[in-house]
């Protein structure tokens, strides 16, 4: 009986074969999806860990934001402003400031709506200063000073508007400046402001020369006409007395004739807004 022959054992794989072999595979085709996948996995941005950043509203400074805005070319332009929102000052101004406003913003009137408002303003500014005058003998009016009796006067004469701004009651008639007048559009009345600023009077007076100087030192000088007297250009004026004496309000007079230096201004109070 014949004994069945050994299988015979494959011969071992040439390493060269197998490389070659290995080349000559064609490369599977990539599908579409793993392309996708290749394409994102090489831009994918790293991961920024969240618990890194603090970005609560309340930490955020918005200063920047809302202040400056910053172009492409590296300049700084202002903050736009909202539609309908005005930035600024409040616009809520004093009760006094804006009344004071309103007074100065009135037009011009005319000669005769002056006097229309002299029949109801100036007589009573004229009748209270003629009653505080003969108080003064006895009694301070105001605090002292050229502003503080004007102000007395004003304060009891209830259809009197207040000053726009300091020195400056109600609207300007008369002004003249050395000898040259600069502005007139009316008569000069009992009752009216008279503002002194930096004022020379030099003149005579009977035999006698006399020198007068008021409303120095940006410090003008203030008070309520009495008489004014046409031809001689002569004011009588109710004013603070800064003299030596009892009676604290005295009764003066200038010559416009006289006026050296300096500016003589009138001014007509005018109605109170309320």
């Amino acid at each position: 009986m014949v004994e069945d022959e050994a299988p015979l054992t494959p011969p071992p794989r040439s390493s060269r074969s197998s490389h070659v072999s290995r080349s000559l595979v064609p490369p599977s085709r990539i599908s579409d999806n793993e392309t996708g996948t290749i394409a994102s996995s090489q831009w994918e941005l790293p991961s920024i860990p969240s618990g890194s950043l603090d970005l609560s509203p309340a930490d955020v400074d918005m200063s920047l934001s809302t202040s400056t805005h910053w172009s492409e070319d590296s300049t700084s332009y202002g903050a736009v402003q909202e539609s309908g929102t005005v930035r600024g000052p409040s616009s809520a101004a004093p009760q006094g400031l804006s009344r004071a406003r309103s007074i100065a913003s009135r037009p011009q009137p005319s000669a005769d709506d002056l006097m229309a408002i002299w029949g109801k303003v100036g007589t009573q500014i004229l009748s209270v200063s003629n009653a505080l005058y003969a108080r003064s003998k006895s009694a301070l009016i105001g605090d002292g000073s050229f502003e503080g009796f004007v102000d007395s006067v004003l304060s009891n004469v209830p259809s009197a508007a207040s000053p726009s701004e300091p020195f400056v009651y109600g609207h300007l008639v008369y002004s003249q400046t050395v000898s040259s007048v600069t502005r007139r559009v009316s008569d000069i009345l009992p009752g009216d402001v008279v503002v002194l600023e930096d004022c020379h009077f030099h003149g005579r007076k009977g035999l006698q020369t006399y020198n007068t100087r008021i409303g120095k030192n940006d410090q003008p000088a203030c008070g309520i006409i009495n008489e004014y007297e046409q031809k001689k250009h002569k004011l009588r004026v109710y004013q603070a007395n800064q003299h030596v004496g009892n009676q604290t309000v005295e009764l003066a007079s200038y010559r416009l004739n006289d006026l050296k230096a300096g500016t003589v201004k009138v001014r007509f109070i005018v109605l109170s807004a309320g």
